[in-house]
């Protein structure tokens, strides 16, 4: 069995393969282009700083990560976002706007919030109580985002709320990204209560009775940075992970599959391929160009982070006494999609006396800033930063991390294409795929399908899977 890629998707489904498995004999061995594992997810630990050139948390109502993490020991590492002392903003005409509270990853959990914002205009907030009285759609057709969220609660609520958040955790466009994988949950709530408004109010009533369960905070990551996930799954691999190892080919065999890493052949009963779309394209470019094509069209776009390290007498004193996260609303113009105050969103990522920030930069908008030199980005988030919150003073500290094509975006169509990739694939028995390019962009969405896929493996293989 071999799986290909070291992300946190191609480590967690070797850990599903090797703890869902009845037969401990399950040979399981896992081949990695880079020297390193854990791809997107990189921690730089320097002089007390905890700078994360990737994800740097997970989203807690979705738990997988989590609980993958307290299954291998990394439990008491968890920590959780301080949301009492942290706020997220949206630039809008000139100025910053409170967050409405209850907005979580695009998604209003709160309606109150929303009736009273000054974010919205009265016409909006009229316009969103349209939600109540409007026929659910007839359709069974995917749509984006944008176009769900206008049509349910109106355009202003997209623009200034849902797509700065989005926009700027996906580094995508909210009308392109599919409403179906994105905001699921939402399409689910229109379709059992015709409102999403009133489909809220029965959950929120669930979990005051105890139904269900929310979490404290939204995010959590943990204390010594993201990369000690996909650390700790390596080392619970051993020698079967080789890092440094190019696979070059994969090629029907008899039956099985044949795999050329570093010019050395392999054989596997069946492979998965945790690796992003277009690598996986190349692979089954000489057995499927069918297979090939499809996965060729699966869109990217890229993003830089920008991490900057600020003394306490840098920092203007309101910022210092309430630091903010900012997103910006879709009809503004800025070279900025987001940016996080590290060190207060989270403990220990920052010596005393000393701030870190985290800027995002790019999208699709914006793809040439991924190419341009350290100087010209680090310019341009310092020109972002003075004019939104009036921070003047130069870091004393920058690190800088260029993703070029390295944000899948799951656009409209998105699971047609998916299910039109298994049927092709379902006539050559052995190869799966799974990671953030197929079925989630987020660390949680890819823990769980990296379990869904080992699920499917061991099936394919007759093993009796345990489901714990």
């Amino acid at each position: 069995m071999v799986v290909v890629g070291a992300g946190i998707s191609g480590l967690a489904t070797a850990y599903y393969l090797r703890t869902l498995a009845t037969d401990p004999n399950l040979q399981v061995t896992v081949f990695e282009e880079a020297p390193r594992p854990g791809g997107k997810v990189q921690t730089v630990q320097c002089d007390g700083f905890v700078v994360e050139a990737g994800p740097d948390s997970f989203f807690n109502q979705k738990p997988d990560a989590i609980q993958l993490c307290h299954a291998i020991g990394l439990g008491d590492q968890v920590i959780s976002s301080n949301d009492d002392h942290y706020e997220t903003r949206v630039w809008f005409r000139g100025r910053l706007w409170p967050l409405p509270r209850g907005f979580r990853m695009g998604i209003p959990t709160r309606i109150r919030p929303f009736l009273t914002t000054p974010l919205l205009s009265p016409f909006a907030k009229a316009r969103m109580a349209l939600d109540l009285v409007l026929p659910a759609s007839s359709s069974d057709s995917d749509e984006s985002v944008g176009a769900f969220l206008s049509r349910r609660l109106g355009r202003e609520v997209v623009e200034r709320m849902a797509g700065p958040i989005l926009s700027a955790i996906y580094a995508g466009d909210p009308y392109q990204m599919s409403a179906r994988m994105i905001l699921p949950q939402l399409v689910e709530l229109e379709r059992r209560y015709r409102s999403l408004m009133r489909g809220l109010q029965v959950a929120r009533r669930h979990r005051r009775d105890g139904n269900s369960s929310a979490p404290a905070s939204v995010f959590s990551t943990l204390r010594p940075g993201m990369a000690i996930l996909p650390e700790r799954l390596a080392q619970r691999l051993g020698p079967d992970l080789r890092l440094s190892s190019r696979v070059e080919s994969l090629a029907p065999q008899n039956g099985r599959w044949q795999i050329i890493a570093n010019g050395q052949a392999w054989t596997a009963d069946a492979v998965v391929l945790a690796v992003p779309a277009h690598v996986a394209a190349k692979l089954v470019a000489t057995w499927s160009r069918e297979v090939a094509t499809e996965l060729g069209r699966f869109p990217v776009s890229s993003s830089v982070v920008v991490a900057l390290a600020f003394q306490d007498e840098d920092i203007p004193e309101l910022l210092r006494r309430r630091p903010v996260g900012v997103v910006v609303a879709l009809t503004e113009r800025a070279q900025l999609l987001a940016l996080t105050w590290s060190s207060a969103k989270f403990d220990d990522r920052a010596p005393t006396g000393w701030h870190l920030l985290r800027a995002f930069i790019g999208g699709p908008f914006q793809e040439e800033l991924a190419r341009r030199d350290p100087t010209d980005l680090l310019n341009c988030t310092l020109a972002e930063l003075r004019r939104m919150l009036g921070l003047y003073a130069r870091p004393r500290r920058v690190w800088i991390y260029s993703w070029p094509g390295a944000h899948p975006q799951m656009n409209v169509g998105h699971l047609d294409r998916i299910g039109r990739i298994e049927r092709l694939l379902s006539s050559h028995p052995g190869i799966f795929l799974t990671g953030s390019a197929f079925r989630g962009i987020g660390l949680a969405d890819c823990v769980r399908y990296a379990r869904a896929t080992a699920q499917l493996v061991l099936s394919y293989f007759g093993y009796k899977v345990d489901a714990r």
